[in-house]
């Protein structure tokens, strides 16, 4: 609610009147970016130029093991300190419908990679998503 009413104060302020002052969409899109704690969105959206130039502590992407490692590396383009990639690598990966892409490994995720090299990961005990009491 505090996030909410500082973006309504700024924009009051910015834009009395947004056809006086003729500011487009990526203006207004820009100016609620930067004033957000929290941005979630795909990573395709991640390397539009709204993006470009900002900063982030920490990424996080959700079903990573379903993202093409170049799309999950347009992500990495702001700058940042921590990545948290969050999927199973075991189960469905991207999909590609080339068959030269898929022969080259193009449809590897970077989850996989970095798993399939070596890098530590942690796997969870417990899948609540399917816990009879969902599931039901």
């Amino acid at each position: 609610e505090e996030a909410l009413e500082r973006i309504r104060l700024l924009l009051y302020r910015r834009l009395v009147d947004v056809n006086q002052r003729n500011f487009s969409h990526r203006v207004l899109n820009k100016m609620l970016v930067d004033s957000a704690s929290v941005c979630f969105c795909t990573t395709t959206v991640a390397c539009r130029r709204l993006f470009n130039d900002m900063w982030f502590h920490t990424l996080v992407i959700d079903e990573a093991c379903q993202v093409l490692e170049s799309e999950s590396r347009t992500a990495f383009k702001a700058c940042l300190e921590a990545a948290i990639l969050v999927g199973d690598h075991k189960q469905l990966g991207p999909i590609v419908i080339s068959n030269a892409a898929s022969e080259s490994e193009f449809k590897r995720s970077l989850f996989e990679r970095l798993v399939s090299n070596g890098h530590p990961f942690i796997r969870l005990q417990t899948q609540y998503r399917m816990r009879p009491e969902i599931a039901a």
